[in-house]
Parts: C-alpha cells; sequence; structure tokens
C-alpha cells in the first residue's frame, strides 16, 4: 500500500479499464437506441432532448442526435411542450455546440448544425 492506494497487479487494472470502457460504450449504445427509436417515430420531447445531450455530451460526433434536435426545435408541439421560445432554445444550442467545438472543431456535423442554428437566428431578426 502506498499513499493510501493498495497496489493492483497490472493485468488486473486493464481488466478494470477495459470493464469500465465496456460498461460505458453499453450505455452510449442504449442512449443512441433509444435516440433513434424516438427519431423513427418522429416523438419529439423533453425527455427525447435530455437523451440526445446525454448523447452529444459523450460523443458529439453522433449525426442522429444533433438531426433529432433540429426537427425537435422546428417542431411547434415540441417547442410548446418545454416551454420554450424558439430564440432562447437557438442562443443555448450556440453554447452546446461551442462545448462540443472544444472536444473536436474539425466535426463536420458541428458545423452543419452550427451553420443551421445562426440561419434560424438571423431569419428571426
Amino acid at each position: 500500500k502506498m499513499h493510501g492506494v493498495k497496489r493492483v497487479p497490472a493485468s488486473q487494472k486493464d481488466q478494470v479499464k477495459e470493464l469500465a470502457k465496456l460498461e460505458a460504450a453499453k450505455k452510449l449504445n442504449k442512449l443512441c437506441e433509444e435516440v433513434l427509436k424516438r427519431r423513427r417515430s418522429n416523438f419529439y420531447d423533453a425527455h427525447g432532448l435530455g437523451l440526445t445531450l446525454k448523447v452529444l455530451e459523450i460523443n458529439p460526433e453522433f449525426y442522429s442526435a444533433w438531426n433529432y434536435r433540429r426537427a425537435a426545435f422546428t417542431n411547434q408541439s415540441c417547442l410548446d411542450a418545454i416551454s420554450a421560445d424558439e430564440g432562447d432554445v437557438l442562443q443555448k444550442e450556440l453554447l452546446l455546440l461551442q462545448a462540443a467545438m472544444e472536444k473536436n472543431a474539425k466535426a463536420y456535423c458541428l458545423w452543419s448544425h452550427r451553420l443551421w442554428a445562426v440561419d434560424r437566428i438571423a431569419a428571426r431578426e
């Protein structure tokens, strides 16, 4: 024991890391499946937007999550359900995109979604 940390053989450490990666991948896969299911059924709501947010925090290059968000924000009943003004939603979307671009500034889907959001903001003015 060194500095209060129990020593674990290297092979055991690798197994623990692999199990953690596997669990994270399973969680991401489950979230992605739910987003895709909602997208296929055209079901847009606050819960779906929350799911896409979780997915995009893990993997900001998941095109379908950005497409879901774009469709949800153009769906008036979804905007009514989340009690939000489109302008406020788009401003928050730009903040989300900025955080995602800090992870990977070269991802095409981020720039495409940003262009869509900026165009929508400009059209409102």
